[in-house]
């Protein structure tokens, strides 16, 4: 998922750490024309835009490329990389949600790269692997966020609860914390993929997989996540409601927790403390209490099919800078909100934004969306988040509803 949060980096600051790969005309050590980046628009701003230019411009320094970024809405991208490769206009290098990767490779519209003396074992391995595809590497995380729980303490303090673990824990808090005005937990369940991207954790904590929405554990596990809009422990509100929608909820005392993504967590915790109201942040629970299995948000930049030769050895080089480069890794991934999954980078991170702590923990621990059914993820995710949707207002059964959901998946695939 892609999400934007400003914490505490600059433009100017990305623009010092490029500063040292970066040249006064770079335009002028261009080879013929310059590079395509494609990328998605989605929540994208003039700034972002910007510090992702000032590092290309870098690249084109020490390359002797220029780049240039070409925005498309997140859902026409694949169709934009497979019309562009058709034209023989193929993009060079392509920033996507970690989820579109097998899509795009599956297309045939990226080419491998290679990882030099970059060692494998210093990422975070979910994220790493979701460059992957079928046993090759096409490109590397550009940074990750996910999704947490976070609650109230003085609320939880007060009803001698403690953070949950389990499944059973955040029911119990649920509804020991529901009251007149108030829910005890919220979450998103607007239909769409961060509805999915939320359950999964439930999903795969319960034994499940996505590639079997019909299995007793997915049942199990989607009746679980539905059960708070049904019980009442969750509002109707749940079924509109983002990730941002939860930051006044919660400080204004109409929620006691909630799991929220962790691109809201600066918002969140400033605001809390202008209320006076102290903030836990914990992991996302799983059905017995064990470390959970996340899923995660964020970009992969990866090499297209434009890309040959000489070209391909910049993008390439360009690839390994962005995800390697320790100093500056740490500064972009902190303006974008993000963690690096290219662990000698994370400390700089958390040393500024110690509220990702609970982040990097999950991540340990985490799978990326597509690893179990590739390509054919997209059919699942919509199927899914229309079936979780049913279960919530009571429409269908936790059974016939993730029946159909299956049944829907499997006619989707390709």
């Amino acid at each position: 998922m892609k999400k934007t949060l400003l914490i505490g980096a600059t433009i100017a600051a990305s623009a010092t750490v490029l500063a040292s790969c970066s040249s006064d005309s770079p335009g002028e050590a261009s080879k013929g024309e310059p590079l395509t980046v494609l990328t998605y628009a989605q929540n994208a701003t003039d700034d972002q835009l910007t510090m992702y230019q000032e590092f290309f411009d870098g690249c084109t320094a020490d390359g002797g490329y220029a780049f240039k970024q070409l925005q498309v809405p997140a859902d026409q991208l694949l169709n934009k990389a497979v019309q562009l490769t058709a034209s023989g206009d193929a993009p060079d290098v392509i920033v996507a949600d970690n989820q579109m990767i097998a899509g795009l490779a599956k297309s045939e519209v990226l080419t491998p790269i290679e990882l030099g003396s970059l060692d494998p074992d210093d990422f975070v391995q979910g994220p790493f692997k979701s460059g992957q595809y079928e046993g090759e590497q096409y490109g590397l995380p550009v940074g990750n966020n996910g999704e947490v729980i976070v609650y109230n303490k003085q609320l939880l303090d007060d009803a001698g609860l403690s953070a949950p673990e389990s499944w059973a824990d955040l029911s119990h808090a649920a509804q020991v914390l529901t009251t007149d005005g108030r829910y005890g937990f919220g979450q998103t369940f607007a239909a769409g993929e961060t509805l999915s991207w939320n359950y999964w954790a439930q999903l795969w904590s319960a034994g499940g997989s996505i590639a079997e929405l019909d299995s007793s554990a997915a049942v199990e596990s989607a009746e679980f996540w539905a059960s708070f809009l049904v019980d009442g422990t969750a509002p109707q509100a749940s079924l509109q409601w983002q990730s941002d929608n939860l930051i006044n909820e919660l400080v204004e005392g109409r929620l006691a927790m909630a799991q929220v993504g962790t691109w809201t967590l600066n918002a969140l915790l400033d605001t809390a403390d202008e209320a006076g109201i102290e903030i836990g942040i914990t992991t996302q629970v799983s059905k017995d209490g064990e470390a959970p299995i996340v899923p995660f948000g964020g970009e992969v930049m990866v090499a297209g099919v434009g890309a040959t030769g000489e070209a391909l050895t910049a993008v390439n080089d360009c690839i390994i800078s962005w995800s390697s480069d320790t100093e500056g890794l740490a500064e972009r991934d902190e303006f974008l909100g993000y963690l690096p999954s290219y662990i000698p980078a994370q400390a700089a991170v958390l040393e500024s934004a110690p509220h990702l702590e609970v982040l990097a923990e999950q991540l340990k621990n985490s799978r990326g969306r597509t690893e179990e059914v590739g390509a054919n993820y997209q059919s699942r995710t919509v199927a899914l988040s229309a079936a979780l949707q049913q279960i919530a207002t009571g429409a269908e059964s936790p059974e016939d509803a993730m029946a159909a959901a299956q049944s829907s998946a499997a006619s989707g695939d390709k």
